[in-house]
């Protein structure tokens, strides 16, 4: 049986490209640098619902020397970290903000917002589907899901696109960029709680 190597941290890598499609065509998973890759949607499921296996990040941290500090702290506290009943009261709280009545509540707002976005490339025909569509769109439903003000989308998705670079390979490289962001939407989560507390409302 072939297992293919994927060098994940060659700056150059895409999870979709012609290599990546050839190493899942031979087997379900390959060899990186940081161990290995699940390739397929079905060993992935299992795998994922397995007891047996625990979530690694903090050790993907170690192994960039981050062992200490306000980011190594927040991802402690992150609920994909956590395991067990941490886990399962968390994410008890955070899916009543999904469940399937606020989302229904929210489609008018999504069909806007997606004809608004195609409206600024149909005239070309053509556009780069994550950055002209699929992450302002995603941003945008996100925040007015939870309430957070329009005049403060712009904010979020830029320490959202920021803190996506926890689970780069790049971390360390990184670390200034990412805990500056994680202050400021800690910050600005913060002062929306006050006024919440304030002036509860349901959305």
């Amino acid at each position: 049986m072939t297992v293919a190597y994927l060098d994940i941290e060659d700056p150059d890598f895409r999870p979709d490209s012609a290599d990546v499609h050839k190493a899942r065509e031979a087997n379900w998973y390959a060899r990186t640098p940081r161990g290995y890759a699940v390739l397929r949607y079905e060993p992935a499921g299992e795998l994922i619902a397995d007891r047996r296996l625990r979530q690694s990040t903090l050790d993907f941290f170690h192994a960039q020397g981050i062992t200490s500090g306000p980011l190594y702290d927040f991802m402690r506290r992150f609920l994909p970290c956590l395991e067990g009943e941490d886990h399962a009261r968390l994410r008890g709280l955070v899916s009543k903000a999904f469940t399937r009545r606020s989302v229904d509540a929210l489609r008018p707002f999504m069909r806007e917002v997606t004809h608004e976005l195609v409206d600024t490339f149909h005239a070309s025909g053509r556009c780069d589907f994550i950055t002209d569509f699929a992450e302002p769109y995603s941003a945008r439903i996100i925040c007015t899901l939870l309430g957070v003000p329009e005049e403060q989308h712009d904010s979020f998705r830029g320490w959202g696109d920021d803190l996506s670079l926890m689970v780069s390979n790049f971390v360390a490289q990184h670390r200034n960029r990412i805990e500056t962001a994680l202050a400021g939407l800690g910050r600005a989560v913060d002062a929306l709680l006050a006024k919440r507390r304030e002036a509860p409302r349901t959305t």
